[in-house]
């Protein structure tokens, strides 16, 4: 369910009045919050106001399009980091491992990806037709 505020407002979700404090079932506790305010919400995670988002437009926006943004520091960042690593969440870890792996998503490369299962299957094609011929 996607909540119909638009990236360019400035409205705060709705979310829970608890704040979320344990190293435990941090899992559960989020998609309790996405079933009871739908895709994105505004919460209090180890003290810190922080809004959590799982549609995939959402997502896409602030890890993609308009990654610059939103900042990812502070002792929450630390605390969330420990329970799902630092691929996206921290941020200089993660702006430097999205910077080096760009490249390799760029459309020449990409292109060249393709170049070689066409070589494979050329060549498979070949020593097909020398082991089957009589």
């Amino acid at each position: 369910m996607l909540n119909p505020m638009k990236f360019g407002q400035r409205r705060v979700p709705p979310g829970p009045t608890e704040q979320y404090r344990s190293m435990e079932g941090l899992f559960s506790w989020m998609n309790e919050n996405f079933v009871r305010y739908g895709d994105i919400y505004k919460a209090s995670v180890f003290g810190s106001d922080v809004y959590v988002v799982s549609a995939p437009e959402y997502c896409e926006h602030i890890l993609r399009s308009n990654w610059r943004n939103y900042p990812r520091k502070g002792q929450v960042v630390k605390r969330i980091a420990l329970l799902i690593g630092n691929g996206l969440i921290a941020s200089e870890f993660w702006k430097s491992q999205r910077q080096m792996i760009q490249l390799a998503f760029s459309k020449s490369a990409i292109a060249g990806l393709t170049r070689l299962p066409k070589k494979l299957d050329k060549s498979y094609g070949r020593r097909l037709i020398e082991n089957v011929s009589p």
